[in-house]
């Protein structure tokens, strides 16, 4: 039986209760943090001081580095001075005893005169005719015993000296940098013979840099026109220059 109660289902009591549930709103955007442009002025400006501090700190470094490669050399060169002293000593009282010897001898072969003594002759002085020795080298900044260490490298590889130049000449020309570079290579060199070696790169540096981008006849041809101020300054010429050099050889004349 019916009731005046009962009412047809309608679509909306027909709709289950997950679709009766209201839609969730949906998720905002984030917010934009805004940056004001004091701080981003200031960020850059810490970034650039840091940059500025490492590049300070990498000089320091380096300035440190010289200051003690100078140290080492200026205790070298004492070194060098104190012994070249004590040798100048020891030659002094040689010759001292020496003179004193040939006046000793002197007064001798005097008193022997008129007793059928004849003084002995110069042992040197055979009455031939010799050769003339080569005169002695007018050394200047570099020494005699700096002469013959860097001959000794020359007789062992003529292009030793050259490549040394070259290697630590780079593709950036730094003077302190050279000297440093070639004193490392070649220790018995003293500061002052090492500047001859530092004003020849400067000078292929600035006259002959295409000329010596590769080492050959075209290279030495050009720093043939330093080869005078480089003898004068060593006292004495090594290869490089497409000339004769003073170092001793075996056989003929050395290029």
């Amino acid at each position: 039986f019916a009731t005046h109660d009962s009412q047809p289902p309608t679509a909306a009591m027909t709709m289950t209760n997950f679709e009766m549930e209201p839609a969730e709103a949906p998720t905002p955007p984030p917010a934009k943090v805004f940056v004001p442009c004091w701080a981003k002025l200031m960020l850059v400006g810490l970034l650039v001081l840091s940059v500025y501090t490492l590049i300070r700190a990498e000089a320091s470094v380096e300035a440190q580095a010289d200051m003690q490669f100078s140290i080492d050399q200026i205790k070298k060169e004492l070194t060098w001075t104190k012994e070249k002293r004590e040798l100048l000593k020891r030659v002094a009282a040689a010759e001292k005893g020496e003179k004193a010897l040939k006046a000793e001898l002197g007064r001798v072969y005097a008193n022997l005169q008129g007793k059928n003594y004849t003084p002995p002759a110069d042992p040197e002085d055979d009455g031939e005719d010799r050769p003339k020795s080569p005169a002695p080298f007018d050394y200047n900044s570099c020494t005699e015993d700096e002469h013959l260490a860097l001959c000794a490298l020359v007789q062992q590889d003529r292009e030793s000296i050259i490549q040394t130049s070259r290697k630590c000449a780079g593709w950036f020309w730094k003077k302190n940098k050279f000297k440093k570079c070639f004193m490392e290579a070649i220790p018995e060199l003293s500061d002052h013979c090492a500047m001859c070696f530092v004003d020849a790169g400067d000078y292929g540096y600035n006259n002959c840099k295409n000329s010596c981008i590769t080492h050959g006849p075209t290279c030495e041809g050009c720093m043939q026109k330093y080869a005078e101020d480089a003898r004068k300054c060593m006292g004495f010429l090594l290869p490089g220059y497409a000339l004769p050099y003073d170092c001793p050889v075996k056989e003929g004349p050395q290029f």
